[in-house]
């Protein structure tokens, strides 16, 4: 229902969906008041379209709403926006407009735009994506780390690679062909890990410059978008801790019943409160089994799994 005071309605459910992204960019406290807020503006007659930012990442989230005509933006906290859901079902209405002690809208930070013709990226790049950011470092003094690099350097038919590392761990999902002219490196952030955005495919991929020509991208899903600065500098000679092709002494084929297997049992393992959380792989007379220990001091203990096809020598 629309009124002066109440010119925005959205469902409880959709609007709690975007706030849990929203939220990964709004610190409970902040020393500007504006970066506490939510832009909120009309997309189209029945879309309403919310952004927040934390100057480094802008997420926009666009779901079904009723919206008045000629609805002018404004902001509001994103506090605000919590407390008018309290207590509502997901099947509420929630009308909501203006508040008088929000920050002008004209205070909330310019976002890049990016107007090059998008990549679609697909369901393989997609999931590789996500699992080198999974493997980045947290490491807040090796920002070239915190990152997945989308690495074109390789020479051949499907030469590319996605990469991300700590510097103790590597993920590099090989053979593969991204549609970019050069090497890209993103930065790692928790919006990757918000359900909607991972969950979605296709992404599209833009890439520009900002008003400063600073290389910035925009990452697009079908009801979201992000965007981002690219990480300037060479990203690190990974591949030097490759093993080539004729290093590997021992093949192992699991079946799809050893890794169900697998799955299970990884979450019961002792350990998780060691760094990187270790497991040990053992391959013995054809069967394969994992290791594990609840401390670095203590002897790893084997927890068989099922029997492989192997070659090469026990390991």
């Amino acid at each position: 229902m629309i009124t002066k005071n109440h010119p925005v309605s959205v469902r409880a459910a959709d609007l709690k969906s975007a706030l849990s992204g929203l939220g990964k960019l709004i610190p409970r406290t902040t020393s500007l008041a504006v970066l506490g807020c939510v832009k909120v503006e009309a997309s189209g007659p029945q879309v309403l379209r919310l952004t927040a930012t934390d100057l480094d990442f802008t997420l926009s989230v666009e779901l079904p709403a009723t919206v008045e005509k000629g609805l002018a933006p404004f902001l509001l906290p994103l506090s605000r926006l919590r407390e008018l859901l309290t207590g509502l079902r997901s099947d509420e209405v929630v009308p909501f407009g203006p508040a008088i002690k929000a920050p002008p809208v004209d205070e909330f930070p310019e976002i890049p735009q990016v107007r090059t013709p998008g990549l679609t990226l697909p369901e393989p790049v997609v999931t590789s994506l996500l699992r080198a950011f999974a493997c980045a470092s947290q490491d807040s003094t090796r920002a070239v780390l915190r990152s997945a690099c989308l690495d074109t350097s390789g020479t051949g038919d499907k030469a590319h690679r996605i990469v991300g590392t700590n510097g103790r761990a590597l993920f590099s999902s090989n053979s593969m062909h991204l549609p970019l002219k050069q090497s890209v490196i993103i930065p790692d952030h928790p919006l990757w890990k918000w359900k909607p955005l991972a969950d979605s495919r296709p992404w599209t991929l833009r890439l520009g410059k900002d008003k400063q020509r600073a290389e910035v991208f925009r990452m697009e899903g079908r009801a979201w978008s992000v965007t981002g600065r690219l990480l300037d500098g060479p990203y690190p000679n990974y591949r030097q801790v490759i093993p080539g092709a004729g290093q590997f002494n021992t093949t192992m084929t699991l079946s799809d019943v050893a890794l169900e297997a697998v799955m299970r049992l990884l979450p019961r393992l002792p350990g998780k409160q060691l760094a990187n959380r270790p497991v040990g792989l053992h391959c013995e007379k054809g069967r394969f089994g994992l290791l594990a220990r609840a401390e670095n001091d203590e002897p790893w203990i084997l927890h068989p799994v099922d029997r492989c096809e192997m070659k090469g020598p026990d390991v």
